[in-house]
């Protein structure tokens, strides 16, 4: 949880936000660079403005967050104890950590986003 943010991106690894965008107008950037397996440090800035503008980031983050309240509620049906109480506070640091990726990513989107309503189509 310690990596910074956007260093998938700069190692060419293939997220979320970089699936929903590789069917845009961007994926012929993203495939290029992907395809090379590291994206170079002058491209970084590009992609992560085109991942952003998009809305690429804000819809991979809506997705984490709400696996991430998903996994807080089965949590709290456990019984309390200390690995209960790690796995709820690891919830919370990847929270803060989706909010720094996509800070428009508010707690009020999380409750109005279900789960369920996660497409997958396109993802392999």
């Amino acid at each position: 949880m310690g990596k910074p943010v956007f260093s998938d991106l700069r190692q060419g690894t293939l997220t979320l936000p970089l699936i929903y965008a590789k069917e845009s107008e961007v994926g012929s950037d993203i495939l290029e660079c992907l395809s090379n397996k590291t994206v170079p440090d002058w491209k970084i800035p590009e992609l992560r403005s085109k991942l952003i503008a998009g809305g690429y980031v804000r819809r991979a983050g809506h997705v984490a967050c709400a696996l991430l309240d998903s996994a807080r509620q089965d949590l709290a049906r456990l019984p309390g104890s200390p690995g209960r109480a790690s796995l709820s506070y690891m919830c919370d640091q990847l929270v803060r950590r989706v909010r720094c990726a996509s800070p428009d990513v508010q707690p009020s989107d999380v409750r109005n986003f279900s789960p369920s309503g996660v497409s997958t189509e396109g993802i392999p």
